[in-house]
């Protein structure tokens, strides 16, 4: 019982710690794309795909996050 507790905690820990993490990396590139849009003003440089990484917990399944790469 308390081990399953312990694990259920360390596992939920990671979860938010690699939701941040995506939440980061999503704020940054939107900073370097919009530098890219007034700057450089080509937009034809850049492809933006969107790629869904579902972080399903035992608790709420529905709770994903997105992220997105810029690729060259």
């Amino acid at each position: 019982m308390l081990y399953r507790f312990y694990y259920q905690n360390i596992q939920t820990k990671y979860i938010s710690f690699f939701k941040k993490i995506v939440k980061l990396l999503f704020f940054f590139q939107l900073i370097v794309f919009f530098f890219f849009i007034f700057y450089e003003n080509d937009i034809d440089i850049f492809i933006v795909i969107y790629i869904p990484i579902g972080i399903c917990t035992q608790k709420k399944q529905r709770s994903c996050a997105m992220t997105q790469l810029l690729c060259l």
